[in-house]
């Protein structure tokens, strides 16, 4: 399987197919987050499935489909995505992104029908802060030679380089290049994970004021209200993936008769003055010179968690990045130190050449 890979890599064709069926890419962008794995289809459609990850014993059956992977990879099965979450599967906010990469990405690994081999010339990938250099070491790693089955498929990969950026810094170059920041000077990213959030103050020339840092609790943390709220009335404590799932389409419902409708609200307001009172507290100094904070957040609606105000002047940019690993839509605030973080839906996380 090797030797396709390596005659792709003499190839003069920078595109993503050569004459010898190996898929090529100059760039490709992974995004193991906490409560999704994101990446671009070969046929550059945007792919996001549940950020769970359950091992597979011999007598264990599960089933591939449009989100859901099975993966055999060094003697071990098991399966990532939707099935992964219904077979009660961990969840990776429950443990380190980076130490999970190398089996997560593995799912986004996407073959066509006619090609199985897979040459990466940059993997970019993200983490929350690339000074930690275990985290960084755990995450270029994933360069070098991957030989796996991925839905009953062999495949092989193979990655020349690591790119590790910054969590935030991709959310803030996209919107800078395509000039949704009104302000040209100080201008925010508050990137809401699933499981912690962050914020963080950047430069025009991209330069993260590492001082200003924030990390925040994430969109689980309002899911963690809402299920305490259930067990208090109800002695009931849902999954968290459900939680947020009934969020995202609006059905506020787990199974067919437990709702919490008349609980989010008020789970909602005090997960947002938490928010709101720390970034206020931590940002007081850089008050003055912050221009506007853009909010990237994973595939939730944001008039139900995050409500623009009436009269803030906010405007909606329907601005999803080409070949992004996401789409997703944009608010554009005014500043936030005069209407109080009022934020939207997000830009993509990583752009994609």
């Amino acid at each position: 399987m090797k030797l396709a890979i390596e005659r792709a890599e003499t190839s003069t064709q920078p595109v993503t197919q050569t004459p010898n069926s190996v898929l090529t890419y100059r760039r490709f962008a992974f995004d193991g987050g906490n409560r999704f794995i994101k990446w671009v289809s070969p046929d550059h459609q945007p792919r996001c499935i549940p950020s769970y990850i359950k091992p597979l014993e011999d007598w264990e059956d599960a089933l591939p489909d449009s989100d859901t992977m099975i993966i055999e990879s060094n003697g071990v099965r098991y399966v990532v995505g939707q099935v992964a979450q219904e077979l009660k599967g961990k969840p990776t906010y429950q443990h380190s992104k980076a130490n999970l990469a190398q089996k997560l990405f593995l799912a986004a690994l996407e073959p066509t029908e006619d090609r199985t081999h897979i040459l990466i010339d940059t993997l970019v990938v993200t983490t929350p802060d690339t000074r930690d250099q275990q985290a960084v070491k755990r995450l270029t790693a994933l360069q070098g030679l991957h030989q796996f089955k991925r839905n009953g498929v062999e495949i092989a990969a193979k990655i020349n380089r690591v790119e590790v950026v910054d969590e935030c810094l991709s959310a803030w170059r996209y919107a800078w290049n395509q000039g949704l920041f009104s302000y040209h000077r100080k201008n925010a990213v508050l990137d809401l994970g699933g499981g912690t959030a962050l914020a963080r103050v950047i430069l025009p020339n991209g330069l993260i004021e590492r001082a200003a840092d924030v990390k925040l609790p994430g969109t689980f943390d309002l899911a963690n209200k809402i299920a305490a709220a259930l067990k208090a009335r109800s002695e009931y404590s849902p999954d968290l993936g459900l939680i947020m799932d009934a969020i995202a389409t609006g059905t506020f419902t787990i199974g067919p008769r437990q709702s919490f409708a008349g609980l989010f609200e008020r789970c909602r307001q005090d997960w947002l003055a938490d928010i709101q009172a720390t970034l206020r507290e931590t940002w007081v100094k850089q008050a003055a010179e912050i221009g506007e904070v853009q909010l990237s957040v994973d595939r939730l609606p944001w008039p139900r968690l995050w409500p623009r105000p009436a009269t803030d002047g906010s405007r909606f940019l329907n601005s999803p990045a080409p070949n992004s690993s996401a789409s997703m839509d944009c608010w554009r605030t005014k500043p936030w130190r005069k209407h109080g973080l009022s934020c939207g839906k997000s830009i993509s996380p990583l752009p994609m050449t």
